[in-house]
């Protein structure tokens, strides 16, 4: 029974295919931010949340254009500083922002969609630690 679970909770490229062709399976959410559930007991899920590229970068240019309006940098009045200036000024925020509101989004349609009761706190990834590149997808696991 362990070795399912183990198998379940490996996505390869061959099951997102499956699960655009119509495959019933424990993912849910938007082809942007996708959530899939993989029970290993009777109250532990694992949730692995994986978002792709371009809505990473939509996002960041969201978080950025948000940043740039709230900015007051020495030298520029607020909100009108360059925005490739907010980006390197900012850049750790802009990062933890935007993998922050994919982390939640992904959680909250995971927890909502395979109706989960969430009994204890869950540890969720250190959103400083994770590599990520604006261009590039990221998968987190919980």
């Amino acid at each position: 029974m362990a070795e399912d679970n183990e198998e379940q909770a490996v996505d390869t490229g061959e099951e997102r295919a499956d699960k655009d062709a119509g495959t019933e399976d424990e993912a849910t959410g938007s082809d942007a931010v996708c959530a899939s559930v993989t029970r290993v007991g009777a109250c532990e899920c694992i949730i692995r949340i994986e978002s792709d590229a371009d809505e990473l970068k939509q996002r960041y240019d969201e978080t950025l254009a948000t940043l740039q309006q709230q900015a007051a940098l020495p030298g520029f009045r607020a909100g009108k500083a360059p925005s490739s200036l907010v980006a390197k000024r900012l850049a750790s925020r802009l990062r933890m922002d935007v993998l922050s509101s994919v982390l939640d989004e992904g959680y909250e349609k995971a927890v909502k969609d395979n109706d989960l009761t969430v009994v204890a706190e869950t540890e969720t990834p250190d959103v400083e630690q994770v590599e990520w590149e604006v261009g590039d997808p990221v998968d987190f696991t919980i």
